[in-house]
């Protein structure tokens, strides 16, 4: 039962790993697409981190 699990064990490190989610949009990108960019500052949450 060991030998099994340690099988199984390397059989599932040996699979490759799930994507990384995509990286969130620039925060410039964010900006220019916000409607209210061109006409005022851009909304607080877009600026926040």
């Amino acid at each position: 039962m060991l030998i099994i699990k340690i099988h199984l064990y390397i059989f599932f490190r040996s699979q490759p790993s799930p994507p990384p989610p995509p990286p969130p949009p620039p925060i410039c990108f964010l900006i220019r697409a916000s409607p209210r960019s061109t006409t005022g500052p851009p909304p607080l949450a877009v600026i926040r981190p």
